[in-house]
């Protein structure tokens, strides 16, 4: 999420150094994942999903992964 006060900074080859934090895929403020599967299974997509998320600053890779799974479960349709 861009923040002018996040821990994290990044150089970017237009606008310049911008900060930002990591937050969990659930925490509002980043992508609206229930629109993005909601989108998914109206064009009848019905095959894997792929998330990238680095949690580097908020969790370990395991946490991240059962949390993660856990609530893209949630949304409906993961096995």
């Amino acid at each position: 999420q861009l923040d002018s006060q996040g821990p994290v900074e990044l150089e970017t080859w237009c606008l310049g150094i911008r900060r930002f934090r990591h937050i969990p895929i659930w925490e509002p403020g980043g992508v609206d994942f229930p629109a993005v599967i909601g989108a998914l299974r109206e064009i009848g997509y019905s095959g894997f999903v792929t998330i990238h998320q680095a949690y580097a600053e908020l969790m370990g890779p395991r946490e991240a992964a059962v949390q993660t799974a856990s609530y893209l479960r949630s949304l409906g349709g993961f096995k």
